[in-house]
């Protein structure tokens, strides 16, 4: 069954940066990858993750939110994102949508879009589900921005949209989990793949 979804944990620590030759999630980066390499999205990608305060869409990916500046991050470099000084995407959904830009070129994922829910934003959550719908496959952030103890659980929002498709597509999850050892890290990270 095709792979219609890509759940991953969106920790600045999977985009490679300049400089960083190795790094403590390195093995959670390489299952990420391989899954959403994995997946033949014939109808087009979605990016879907949580806002860090207001519903938005089509941001830049940009991971000033984590300290990180555009310059340190090669695959900002292609000329397929918006020029620079456009609307920002939040960390959570940059992350996302920077591994699927690593996976399957930054056109892919610059053609895709973002889609940032707020939870208390039900007419957003609507429309995000009628525009996910539609595509071949979605990558989606998990976690919640602010909070780094809340692990891979995704937000109500997200986590409403992602059941609301699965339903509707008949999808069934897997999950498989990478150990990341290291200062701060959780110890353990899940990548949970929905196919349908």
């Amino acid at each position: 069954m095709p792979v219609r979804a890509v759940v991953l944990p969106a920790t600045v620590l999977l985009v490679p940066t300049t400089g960083a030759r190795t790094g403590p999630a390195d093995a959670v980066r390489t299952v990420v990858l391989a899954a959403l390499r994995a997946v033949d999205a014939g109808a087009g990608w979605g990016v879907l993750g949580p806002a860090p305060d207001r519903s938005r869409r089509d941001g830049r990916p940009n991971l000033a939110g984590a300290g990180i500046a555009d310059r340190w991050v090669p695959l900002l470099a292609d000329d397929a994102w918006s020029a620079p000084g456009g609307p920002a995407a939040g960390t959570a959904v940059s992350v996302a949508a920077l591994l699927l830009a690593e996976a399957h070129g930054a056109r892919t994922a610059a053609a895709a879009g973002t889609v940032e829910l707020a939870d208390d934003d039900q007419e957003a959550l609507e429309r995000a589900v009628a525009d996910l719908a539609g595509r071949g496959a979605i990558v989606v952030a998990g976690g919640v921005p602010g909070d780094p103890h809340a692990g891979d659980a995704c937000t109500p929002a997200v986590s409403a949209v992602v059941r609301e498709l699965a339903a509707r597509g008949g999808w069934r999850s897997r999950t498989e989990d990478v150990e990341a050892h290291g200062d701060h890290l959780p110890g353990r990270y899940t990548i949970t793949v929905w196919d349908g």
